[in-house]
């Protein structure tokens, strides 16, 4: 996450939302970067992730706000 901070880059495109999306999300939240999100995702993504526990829908619901 150093390099990334270092880069600051204005968009982050994760391409799984479940892991991907979350390590982009603690880098805008917690890490010092300041990019905008915008993540792709597929089906299990939305349908089936935030379906097994709360902390996946909480997750989910998080990367995309």
């Amino acid at each position: 996450m150093h390099w990334l901070k270092q880069v600051q880059p204005d968009w982050l495109a994760p391409h799984y939302l479940s892991s991907h999306g979350t390590l982009a999300w603690l880098a805008v939240r917690f890490g010092g970067v300041r990019a905008r999100i915008a993540g792709s995702a597929w089906g299990s993504d939305i349908l089936v992730a935030p379906r097994k526990s709360r902390l996946m829908r909480w997750v989910t619901q998080r990367v995309l706000a």
